[in-house]
């Protein structure tokens, strides 16, 4: 009765996963008897919990009526926040962690519900769930390294499912092929043929470049390089975006190329920043490209003035005859 009532006492005002980290540090106790009550009562507590843990890593889903387990879903007024993306709608609280769950196990525990819970979005079968793949695993209470066996079997089979939603489905690896062939560059006969036809387009003031006009030229550009070939799924998210100008910028400081990735779940891989990487890289090849161009006619028009000198020998004379006088 005394253990039962030093029980009470400190799980008063406690709840979820911190009633079972005190019980659990109660229970190391020299009485064989206590132990085996205490055992009994930490497990008891523990059920409910690894019961939201089991759903929440196989079906994504969470149900906590009652704030206990350690992942939150955000809510505001009582219903979902709309305005949240999916990656922002759970958050880990590791205060909520109880002590027999490391720091490490609990983050990969919140990836795997989540994992799933892309799967379910984003994937080909909204109702998936880990059961319907011959993985049914219950995650019940036990000492750690069980429970990490656990965690790692339910890990293989989720990220497989997850691996073919997002490289087979949505061709994820197809779409970092163009970004990198598009805005890094890769690509060099479609860069030749757009600096081509924007390169005197971008030398006007920005105040007079159309988006209409430059995106017809990027038209011109994949139709006359072997973009043409290209994904035409990827080809169609290129697109070109002018940035804001003031009064004395030319065309070339507003221009940059974009690769639309606003639809989900392309917007979870390339979130905002990713994509503003890329434009940065983007502009910044695209202006040392811009100075190749330059070079390279300059030395074009060098050449075809020197070899129409080269007709002239009365004119060649006249230059020697200044050079020797100079020097």
């Amino acid at each position: 009765m005394r253990a039962l009532a030093m029980v009470a006492e400190v799980t008063r005002e406690r709840s979820g996963g911190a009633i079972v980290s005190l019980i659990d540090q109660l229970n190391r106790h020299g009485d064989p008897y206590v132990a085996e009550l205490l055992g009994t009562l930490v497990h008891a507590a523990a059920t409910p919990l690894f019961e939201i843990m089991s759903r929440w890593a196989t079906t994504g889903e969470l149900e906590d009526l009652h704030g206990e387990f350690f992942i939150e879903e955000i809510r505001a007024d009582g219903s979902p926040l709309a305005a949240l993306s999916w990656s922002d709608q759970f958050v880990l609280r590791p205060e909520r962690v109880p002590t027999c769950i490391t720091e490490a196990l609990a983050q990969r525990i919140y990836n795997l519900g989540r994992s799933v819970g892309f799967i379910r979005r984003f994937g080909d079968r909204p109702k998936w769930a880990l059961k319907d793949n011959g993985n049914a695993v219950d995650i019940v209470y036990c000492d750690g390294i069980k429970l990490e066996g656990t965690i790692d079997r339910l890990a293989q089979a989720i990220h497989k499912r997850l691996v073919r939603v997002v490289l087979d489905q949505h061709r994820v690896v197809d779409h970092l092929r163009a970004a990198k062939d598009y805005l890094l560059m890769g690509q060099g006969d479609f860069v030749q043929s757009l600096m081509d036809l924007v390169f005197v387009e971008l030398s006007r003031p920005a105040a007079d470049i159309s988006r209409h006009h430059l995106t017809s030229l990027l038209d011109s550009a994949i139709r006359s390089s072997t973009a043409q070939y290209d994904l035409q799924p990827c080809v169609q998210r290129l697109q070109v975006r002018l940035l804001q100008s003031s009064p004395a910028d030319v065309g070339w400081d507003v221009f940059t190329l974009d690769y639309r990735t606003d639809d989900a779940p392309l917007s979870l891989l390339f979130p905002s920043e990713i994509r503003t990487a890329y434009l940065q890289i983007f502009r910044f090849m695209f202006r040392l490209k811009r100075i190749e161009h330059c070079l390279s006619d300059t030395w074009i028009r060098h050449n075809t003035d020197a070899a129409r000198l080269a007709t002239l020998p009365e004119l060649a004379r006249l230059f020697h005859r200044g050079s020797c006088a100079i020097t």
